[in-house]
């Protein structure tokens, strides 16, 4: 993970072909906005390749026509873009957002009510600009109004933002203005129906190509706003590519004026704000003094925002002051080095001769420079104190992984699960030394500061065990789930920066996803089962939740004791054709206190605080029920119940769950970086379908085992009694979950004829080898009972699922992403013979059958749960260790 030196890196850039003489035609997403004075994407492509990695966050604090926004996510990094033109930010966001086919047909429809020419009734909101009947042909100016119009009520989303943005250029080109480049009002003649046909053919145009254009659609960061405002600028950028205004040679306030009235801000704004103005400078006493003024602020916001040893990349042209040559270049590095970067010798780029000036000010440019500086390194020695419980040796190996992501060189030769490791660093990777998950402070200059998991665990109080259930964690039992140190670790060691993003395919009650928002970073969390997902959108709302409402609601729930039924109906909470089966599961005192409960809390405004409260009833079901607490199967108690203390159990839930939150807010929320976003689909991720379009910069999972755990079957009281899922919603759910030993007669029989042709399976040769011997050893027991014989079949649809879940995950994941697979074995017994299920590895074969590349596999051990079926329990997993590879298929 260690770059290269930065004279390598420079040698190499100054080395490289800047010309591009033989480069292609603009691709048609760059194409589709014209926008002056934009530097060429083969330039922006080259810098992010050299001085970035993937997942890196690049900026662009002049973003123009998202030049550079597009080339980041092509790349696989991020992008934070920044204008101080309405119209920039504008394009920057179409072009880097989804456009999906809801957004197409959308633009389809608008562009044949545009085509239609109907003229509608009524006020029409006009843009207030000045001497109108000089610039525009009245019937026009009406007929755009009506069409904008028409836009606004039509559309939303992608499609209007790109409508908009088609409105705002046919609009400036059915103005009297002469040409892009010269302000001068020439009337001719332009017809309203000639503009509307020329919207919808541009509209269509545009739509498909945002459509069918090759780019990931990531959630890049666009600010609309001064280049010079601290505000504006995020932390942790790896690099800065831009191509400020070149001095005097142009203004965009008023060579946009048109589209920017009609988008609705104006150029007033922008006329303020604008760097390099050639109106400007031509009022000012000392224009170059103010050019200079202007961008040594943001040099310094830009050092403020890059990373130790971050690059800072600038394409500039020199300027012309009252007739003497400005050199660009040459001013800002003196201003660099004044400010402490690194300067390099400028590179020279030879324009092509039909590169021309955009006023007369600005002279025919020849060459430009690509300016290059350097935040320089710092190091830092820091003393790491361990967690106050023992380290497992797998945890002391994640521990190592951790530090090698963040460049840390271990000093003294200690092992990772010392009380004290000493560590050198680069000043930049000490936000992530805080993020440590097995590691409880960090020691620098004398000054101990606490993790971010000390302060979550509480064990920055003297705490010494490992707590798995602070914050939100424990909202929710779920079986199978890995522990949060564990999902942290992972995040930790695939090197994701705050504003990236993690995918967890199987993401069940939300581990991963909450501890990637914890970290400041976005999170994808994806599975079939409702209760998990929920489950998994309570833990990770409540981050974004005003404090005082989430108190309010859990104050709420632990009073409810004290509350009156009122004249409630007795099972109002519950849909009719629920009420017979939830009888045969609950007392009818029970099911009347549900009701109250459930009742109360869906009277809630907030729909994430409702479902909180859901969450947490679900999580008493199994306690208040006819169903043995202590089985995963839905079996009944030996001893049915009368009655159950479910107000009770519901306050202690809320109490408890209030302390943690409690002790987020007040100890540890400060010191945690902006909570990242989770989205949590209720999905199959076994279909490509389901899957949102963001591009993920690590994978996170724990996969259910093979035929390992019934979850449906677990959590079908919760379905019935508080999701409202009868037995016939149920069943499908059950046969979706990967790794489910429910399997119909017809689809057994279909699979056991795949398994005797074995290429009629995309599965590895050792894969389908090893279930072909497992069913044949099956037909020959003939003790072998019910589950025996499914369990060919059913082991051979969870590899071939799992196929599934790793070929639609890879399209989503940037090139070089870490993939973590949490697996273990299972075992069987056929004819008086122990079979090991050997699910890691066929999993590892399945991966690198796709093209995924191994790392390494790291073994690790797990407790037994108090269960009754725990002398079955897998207490040997493997933690699997893959990259995504280049060539994907």
């Amino acid at each position: 993970m260690t770059r290269p030196a930065a004279s390598e890196t420079y040698s190499a850039l100054a080395s490289a072909d800047w010309d591009f003489a033989g480069a292609p035609a603009v691709d048609p997403l760059h194409g589709l906005h014209p926008y002056p004075a934009k530097f060429i994407p083969d330039i922006p492509r080259q810098l992010i390749s050299a001085l970035t990695r993937p997942g890196d966050l690049v900026l662009d604090m002049f973003s123009g026509g998202g030049t550079t926004a597009v080339e980041a996510l092509r790349s696989g990094r991020r992008f934070h873009a920044i204008d101080a033109n309405p119209l920039a930010a504008h394009i920057t966001r179409v072009k880097s957002s989804a456009f999906h086919d809801g957004a197409l047909s959308q633009a389809r429809s608008l562009a044949a009510l545009a085509i239609a020419d109907t003229p509608t009734r009524g006020e029409h909101w006009t843009p207030n600009i000045p001497n109108q009947d000089r610039w525009y042909d009245p019937r026009v100016f009406v007929s755009l109004a009506e069409l904008r119009d028409l836009i606004v009520t039509t559309t939303d989303g992608a499609a209007l933002d790109l409508a908009l943005l088609v409105f705002a250029n046919v609009a400036a080109k059915a103005s009297y203005q002469e040409s892009e480049t010269r302000y001068v009002s020439k009337p001719r003649t332009v017809l309203p129906a000639t503009v509307r046909a020329q919207f919808a053919r541009d509209l269509l145009r545009s739509a498909a190509v945002l459509r069918e254009t090759d780019r990931p659609a990531n959630d890049g960061i666009v600010r609309e706003g001064d280049a010079r405002d601290r505000d504006n600028y995020p932390t942790g950028v790896s690099a800065a590519i831009t191509s400020p205004p070149y001095p005097n040679a142009f203004d965009y306030h008023l060579y946009h004026r048109f589209r920017l009235f009609w988008l609705g801000p104006g150029p007033q704004s922008l006329r303020r704000l604008e760097i390099g103005s050639h109106l400007k400078h031509q009022s000012e006493q000392r224009p170059e003094e103010s050019y200079i003024a202007d961008m040594r602020v943001v040099l310094e916001r830009t050092l403020d925002a890059l990373v130790a040893g971050g690059w800072f990349a600038l394409v500039v042209g020199d300027g012309l002051y009252k007739g003497t040559i400005f050199q660009t270049a040459m001013e800002l590095s003196a201003v660099a080095t004044e400010l402490g970067y690194e300067v390099f010798p400028t590179i020279d780029r030879h324009l092509p001769k039909h590169r021309r000036s955009f006023a007369a000010a600005g002279r025919r440019l020849t060459q430009e420079q690509i300016l290059l500086l350097r935040k320089p390194d710092t190091r830092a020695r820091v003393m790491l104190s361990a967690p106050p419980y023992a380290l497992y040796e797998y945890e002391r190996v994640l521990r190592q992984r951790e530090l090698a992501v963040a460049d840390a060189t271990q000093l003294c030769g200690q092992d990772a699960g010392a009380d004290i490791v000493q560590v050198e660093v680069d000043a930049s990777a000490l936000p992530r030394l805080q993020r440590l998950a097995f590691s409880a402070a960090t020691v620098l200059d004398g000054n101990e500061t606490p993790t971010q998991s000390a302060l979550l665990e509480g064990a920055a109080s003297g705490g010494r065990r490992k707590n798995s259930t602070y914050l939100s964690h424990g909202v929710h039992k779920y079986k199978g789930k890995f522990y949060p140190q564990l999902a942290k670790s992972l995040i930790n060691a695939s090197a994701v920066q705050s504003g990236g993003r993690v995918l967890d395919p199987f993401g069940g009650s939300g581990t991963a996803a909450l501890e990637a928002t914890l970290a400041g970073i976005n999170a994808i969390s994806m599975d079939c089962n409702p209760v998990a997902a929920s489950t998994a959108r309570a833990k990770t709302d409540i981050l974004h939740i005003e404090p005082d409402d989430v108190r309010r609601f859990l104050r709420s729930l632990t009073d409810l004791t004290n509350g009156s039924e009122g004249s409630l109906p007795r099972l109002s909470a519950f849909s009719d054709d629920m009420i017979d089966e939830l009888t045969r599961w609950f007392p009818v005192p029970v099911l009347t206190k549900l009701n109250r409960a459930l009742t109360h809390i869906r009277a809630t405004d907030d729909e994430r605080l409702a479902n909180l409260g859901e969450v947490l009833v679900s999580d008493i079901i199994r306690e208040v029920s006819q169903q043995e607490p202590k089985d995963l199967r839905i079996r009944r108690r030996a001893e049915p119940i009368l009655d159950a203390p479910v107000i009770e159990l519901l306050e202690d839930r809320a109490e408890s769950l209030l302390g943690k939150y409690e002790t987020y807010v007040t100890r540890a929320r400060d010191f945690l970086p902006v909570p990242g976003v989770a989205r949590i689909v209720l999905g199959d991720s076994t279909l490509a379908a389901d899957y949102l379009p963001q591009v993920a910069d690590a994978l996170v999972s724990s996969p259910p085992y093979a035929s390992a755990l019934p979850y449906i079957d677990t959590d079908r009281l919760s379905l019935a009694a508080v999701y409202g899922y009868n037995n016939h919603e149920r069943r499908p759910l059950e046969s979706t979950m990967v790794g489910s030993r429910e399997i119909a007669n017809r689809e057994r029989t279909e699979i056991e004829a795949h398994l005797e042709d074995p290429n009629a399976l995309d599965l590895p040769g050792s894969t389908t080898a090893w279930l072909t011997a497992y069913l044949e050893a099956v037909r020959r027991d003939p003790n072998a009972g019910f589950r025996r014989r499914q369990a060919p079949a059913v082991l051979t649809r969870y590899f071939v699922n799992m196929a599934a879940v790793l070929s639609n995950a890879q399209p989503r994941l940037r090139p070089d992403a870490d993939v973590w697979l949490v697996l273990g074995d299972s075992k069987s017994t056929i004819g008086g013979v122990k079979w090991t299920i050997p699910t890691a590895d066929e999993v590892l074969a399945i991966a690198k059958h796709q093209g995924y590349e191994w790392v390494e596999s790291i073994p690790i051990t797990v407790t037994r749960e108090d269960r009754l079926h725990s002398r079955n329990a897998i207490v040997e997993n493997q933690i699997l260790h893959l990259r995504v590879g280049h060539a994907q298929p």
